[in-house]
């Protein structure tokens, strides 16, 4: 069954006693890859387990529905339709991969399980490892059982709690190539993940901090979103004068970070509009070795995200730009 919208929450709040966790999410989740990104705490988890009806006996507000059934009042045989990898992987150490793999399947609801684990082991190339204990797996092949384990039952909503942390590139590979054939597929796709390389893969990003979305849209629209500028510096040939430099930028309080390149010094500012060409103006006049001006990437605007949050949560301000 291809399905157009996954997810809906409106207005949805979470509850663990007198802590919440999530504050007033909004979500219309259609089909393709979002990618869930945000600080260590700001929720992400929690909204993954939300969506795949795992929460126990949480305190949940507002209201939502999960492919068609409610977000509060679902079956085990509604919340077996999706897929869900949780960041630890959800596996028995003491089991084989094929044991786990059998053993989540007849927890399912699904036609010949017997035949779908052989399906599933073929796909995702486990003949190495089946009859290994999960406790002597590398971190790689771990991932990879766990990845496969999720992908039991066909689900058409599929949740990835950092799936590809701490794998090597090959189980990497293999797993992207997946999520890839399971957005063809139409299935809609939601990862946790703290890496920018994946968002330049998602159709959807979704910002957390301290549970509320943040930002909502495409991964380029986050850029403009944002409105970072770029500085460019040579570096002197003098280690003090290279220091000297490098200090008097980073007290700038719109600077958000530096980095050194073969170049120079690279400085990206959380300033655009008029306060951005004065910036420039005095940058230019003040450093000999001022050099030019781009624009940001992605990267840039993923860890500029969360290094404005963090000054938000300690009340320290960023002046205003002409632009906002």
């Amino acid at each position: 069954m291809k399905i157009e919208t996954a997810v809906v929450l409106q207005q949805v709040g979470l509850y663990h006693g007198k802590h919440q966790i999530l504050r007033d999410v909004d979500l219309h989740l259609n089909v393709g890859v979002t990618l869930l990104y945000g600080a260590n705490g700001a929720g992400k988890s929690s909204l993954l387990k939300l969506i795949a009806g795992l929460q126990g006996q949480a305190k949940i507000t507002g209201q939502g529905k999960v492919l068609t059934a409610s977000l509060v009042s679902r079956a085990a045989a509604e919340r077996a339709k999706i897929g869900y990898m949780p960041q630890q992987g959800g596996l028995y150490d003491e089991l084989s991969a094929i044991e786990n793999l059998r053993f989540r399947a007849s927890m399912l609801d699904i036609d010949n399980p017997q035949e779908r684990c052989a399906e599933v082991c073929d796909a995702y190339a486990l003949a190495p490892i089946l009859q290994k204990r999960v406790d002597q797996l590398s971190g790689g092949w771990r991932q990879r059982l766990a990845f496969a384990s999720s992908m039991l039952s066909r689900p058409n909503l599929l949740l990835l709690d950092e799936p590809t942390a701490g794998v090597d590139l090959d189980a990497k590979a293999c797993i992207w190539e997946q999520i890839d054939l399971e957005r063809q597929r139409g299935a809609s796709i939601i990862i946790s993940s703290h890496d920018p390389h994946e968002a330049h893969r998602a159709d959807q990003l979704i910002h957390l901090h301290r549970g509320r979305i943040e930002y909502n849209g495409t991964p380029d629209a986050l850029i403009s979103h944002l409105g970072l500028s770029v500085f460019h510096f040579t570096r002197p040939v003098d280690s003090a004068a290279s220091q000297k430099l490098t200090n008097a930028i980073s007290q700038e309080l719109s600077v958000l970070f530096t980095e050194k390149t073969d170049q120079g010094l690279r400085v990206v500012t959380a300033q655009t509009g008029e306060y951005h060409r004065q910036l420039m103006a005095r940058w230019a006049e003040d450093f000999e070795y001022f050099s030019h001006c781009s624009l940001p990437n992605l990267e840039d605007s993923l860890r500029a995200v969360l290094l404005i949050s963090e000054r938000q949560s300690t009340t320290v301000q960023l002046p205003q730009s002409a632009s906002q």
